[in-house]
Formats: C-alpha cells, sequence, structure tokens
C-alpha cells in the first residue's frame, strides 16, 4: 500500500510538471518553471516575458544585477509605457524577503486588479513577476505572482560577466561632413563639420565621457564657424535582462542620468544609435 501512495505521489507529481514549463535565462542566473496555461514570449520594448492565460496577462523579468527597489521601478515604468495605469494607493513595503503588493488600476479602460513581487538573489541578481487582470481577481493573482517569487533558482548570471569587456576600454564615433556648391553669377557656398565623442570605462566602476564638434559655413565671401562641447564623468554598470539585452547605465556627477540600449555591432559596440570603435583607454585600466 505504501509502495502505491509513493507511485501516485510521484506520478501526480510528473504530471504537473509536464503541465508547467521551463523558463531559464542565464544572462541573469534565474530559472523557474510557468505555469500551466500560459502562452507567450519575450517582448525586448516591454523588458521581459508577456504571458497570458484567459483573462489574466503575467509578466516575468529579471535583471542580472540591481536591488529590489530598482527592480521594482524598472517593472513600475515598464508597465506604464505600456499603457498599464496603476493607482498607487499605498507606499510599498521592503523587507528583507522582497516586495509584495497588490495595487488597483486600469488598462484599456477597464478596472484591473494587479498584483507585483521582486526579490534579489545571492549574487545580486534579481527577479519579478506581475500578474492582472479584470477586478475582483485579487486573491488568485496573490497566490500566481508570490508563488513565483518564491519558487526562482538562483545561478551566478552570465550576464555579469559582459561588463568585463568593457574595463579599460575606450569608445570613439567620429564624423565628418562637407559640401561645396556653386550658383550662377559667380555664387558659391561651402559647408564642413566633424564630430567626435569617446567614453572611457574604467574597471573600478567609473567613465568619463567627451564630446566635441565644429563646423565651418562660407557664402559668398562671408564665414561663419560654431564649436560645441560636452563632457561628464560618474558612475556606470552594465545591466542585462531576461531576454539578454544589455543596457548600460551611467549616473554623472552632475546629476544627470543615462541608459543605452547596448550591443554588438560589426567590429565595434552600438550605445543607443551610435556606433563606436573600441581601443584600450589611456585613463584607466
Amino acid at each position: 500500500m505504501k509502495g502505491f501512495v509513493g507511485l501516485l505521489a510521484v506520478s501526480l507529481l510528473t504530471a504537473a510538471m509536464a503541465e508547467t514549463k521551463p523558463l531559464e535565462s542565464a544572462t541573469t542566473g534565474v530559472s523557474l518553471r510557468v505555469p500551466a496555461g500560459f502562452e507567450g514570449d519575450y517582448d525586448a520594448d516591454f523588458g521581459g516575458y508577456v504571458l497570458q492565460k484567459g483573462q489574466t496577462r503575467l509578466g516575468i523579468f529579471a535583471y542580472s544585477e540591481g536591488t529590489v527597489q530598482e527592480t521594482a521601478l524598472a517593472v513600475s515604468t515598464a508597465l506604464e509605457q505600456a499603457g498599464i495605469e496603476i493607482n498607487y494607493d499605498h507606499e510599498p513595503r521592503y523587507t528583507e524577503k522582497g516586495v509584495f503588493e497588490a495595487y488597483p488600476g486600469r488598462f484599456e479602460n477597464q478596472p484591473i486588479a494587479l498584483h507585483i513581487c521582486a526579490v534579489r538573489g545571492g549574487e545580486g541578481n534579481t527577479f519579478s513577476a506581475v500578474a492582472m487582470a479584470p477586478k475582483g481577481s485579487e486573491a488568485s493573482l496573490k497566490s500566481l505572482v508570490e508563488s513565483l517569487c518564491r519558487s526562482v533558482q538562483w545561478s551566478m548570471p552570465t550576464g555579469r560577466q559582459w561588463a568585463r569587456l568593457f574595463w579599460g576600454r575606450r569608445l570613439t564615433a567620429a564624423g565628418s561632413a562637407s559640401n561645396y556648391s556653386q550658383g550662377g553669377a559667380g555664387n558659391y557656398g561651402s559647408y564642413a563639420s566633424g564630430t567626435t565623442e569617446t567614453y572611457d570605462f574604467c574597471r573600478n566602476g567609473q567613465y568619463a565621457y567627451d564630446y566635441h564638434s565644429e563646423s565651418f559655413m562660407s557664402i559668398e565671401g562671408m564665414s561663419a564657424s560654431s564649436t560645441n562641447a560636452d563632457n561628464h564623468n560618474g558612475q556606470w554598470w552594465l545591466v542585462v535582462d531576461i531576454g539578454g539585452k544589455a543596457t548600460m547605465l551611467m549616473d554623472a556627477t552632475d546629476g544627470r542620468s543615462f541608459e543605452f540600449h547596448t550591443r554588438e555591432q560589426g567590429e565595434g559596440v552600438a550605445m543607443g544609435n551610435t556606433h563606436f570603435t573600441v581601443s584600450q583607454s589611456q585613463r584607466c585600466y
């Protein structure tokens, strides 16, 4: 009889596992099983997995590093950019276990219930799940989201190693343009411009940025020139999300903050819409 009970338990567990789907992200060091019935995929613009089962929508996020507060803010921002209105009727309560909160909201002009959780692993990586459904689904959303945050398996995120590719490197983007035209009656004009943009990334997390541009214009013997420059420095770090999308984050000492989608492009690196060549930095290692 005991053997039969044990066999039945194993069979039920195997059946339950078969209904769920594994979701593994080596770059963020998280793995979990997606609840049965949820279908969807990673959305690079959203920054996470977008899944749906019936009227319940589920978002799954993870990052190679960060804090619970930073993760909750990133997820909330992604939701708002997707057109989801969240009514923050109370301040989030952060504990050693993470944050687990429920809020009312609206989506597509309909009232919704929303539940979010965010937790941090031992390697400094983070995970978050958020679920929403028509108002009245609060209990089921709470169970769904909290079970995901409490069942995450953690490992060392491989995305953390990507930052090492920038240690002691200078990124340079340079461009130039010129034009000459000659019209009737001896009229003529010319234009020339050049720009140089560099980033130096140091192993200690510091960076320095320099930008310089010059332009010259001449029309019928009259000329004018202009220059433009910008520079800042501060702290940098590279964060990779659950889909492998890398974002360069920079906090400048002058109070400005910057973030750029960062990826390999040809023989160099693209940050945002700018392509950079890579060389050894003379400022730091």
